[in-house]
């Protein structure tokens, strides 16, 4: 989906790049020098220059390529097989059980996190993050993934299976799903054991969580409870630093019980909502803690533009007009639709 404030961009020779597949990006055949034409006059003096393109200038080409052959997509609906551009709250880690071989998914490295429009999975080799040098993958028993469950059941089988795809890195029609039923039931594991449980988060992260645009070869989609996930290996992953668009934690004049959170546009604020816990002793069967949705004019301080290591997820809401009151576990409820997408431990005030 592309922003109006801070779009969506293929050119990546001034991102700050945290991952890129240079084993992708040598399967794409594309050229990796130009020839130039130099000064002729009159037919006579004519000379050409052949430059040798960077990885950066090679990485912008693919995502032309993959434009000029309809194979790029924004939308929410990606197609396997397809290239998406987007933009996710996320974090890389490594996952593997308590208990077994180690040494197999000791190689992965997995992006986990929520876009405006999906949650997704993306999965590339370790060898691809770049200033982390080559990995050391211990092998006693002090070894320490970022999501280490104590059991991890049919889990195990797909964690093989993705650390071989992507030791393997090809540009092939297959996967390590090997069905769209699989992926699905593959997914709800995942999800169960390793990425929702914040009570299996037991190592360091590989790259901390962040705003992240990835260019992701899709490999598979599913929708369920209404919610879509896309899973697929990057070709490149840029760390966004700017205030894109989504919803904030605001710190500012918050007192007490109070928490404000605020919708940014990329550009400007769009609305505020006070979320007020009342006192327990207060709480009666017809009281609730309540939320005040305010327009940026209404609130008696104007906060400075957004952190983006304060966001709590990405896109705006659907927002109450301004003014607007109701009870906090319905607001709370809105909010989490888009913040949590399965992974609660993305929000940002779990860290306060």
């Amino acid at each position: 989906m592309t922003r109006i404030h801070t779009p969506l961009e293929i050119d990546v020779r001034e991102r700050e790049l945290v991952y890129v597949s240079r084993a992708k990006l040598d399967q794409l055949l594309l050229p990796t020098e130009v020839t130039g034409g130099g000064l002729s006059i009159g037919g006579f003096g004519g000379n050409t220059e052949t430059h040798s393109l960077g990885y950066r200038e090679q990485l912008t080409r693919a995502g032309s390529f993959f434009q000029n052959q309809g194979l790029l997509t924004y939308g929410a609906t990606p197609q396997a097989g397809s290239w998406l551009l987007t933009r996710a709250l996320m974090v890389c880690g490594s996952a593997w059980p308590w208990a077994g071989d180690l040494s197999p998914s000791q190689s992965t490295a997995w992006w986990v996190g929520s876009s405006a429009d999906a949650r997704v999975i993306a999965y590339g080799h370790r060898d691809h993050l770049l200033g982390q040098g080559k990995p050391s993958h211990p092998s006693s028993d002090e070894a320490k993934a970022t999501w280490w469950p104590s059991r991890a059941d049919a889990s195990v089988e797909i964690l093989k299976e993705v650390a071989a795809y992507v030791t393997d890195d090809r540009l092939t029609d297959s996967d390590p799903w090997g069905s769209d039923q699989r992926f699905a039931a593959q997914v709800d594991g995942l999800e169960s054991y390793f990425f929702s449980n914040s009570g299996v988060e037991r190592g360091d992260p590989l790259v901390s969580r962040g705003v992240f645009e990835m260019m992701l070869r899709v490999d598979r989609t599913v929708v369920r409870d209404g919610r879509l996930t896309v899973a697929g290996s990057p070709l490149w992953v840029a760390r966004e630093r700017r205030a894109v668009d989504g919803v904030y934690a605001v710190t500012s004049n918050a007192e007490g019980d109070e928490r404000i959170e605020g919708d940014w546009d990329g550009e400007s604020w769009r609305s505020f909502r006070v979320m007020v816990q009342s006192p327990e002793r207060a709480l009666g069967p017809r009281r609730e803690p309540t939320v005040k949705y305010h327009s940026p004019s209404s609130l008696s301080f104007q906060p400075d533009q957004p952190n983006v290591q304060d966001i709590i997820s990405l896109g705006a809401p659907d927002w109450p007009r301004p003014g607007h009151v109701v009870p906090v576990d319905v607001a709370v409820e809105r909010a989490d639709v888009a913040a949590r997408q399965g992974w609660g431990w993305l929000r940002p005030w779990r860290r306060h």
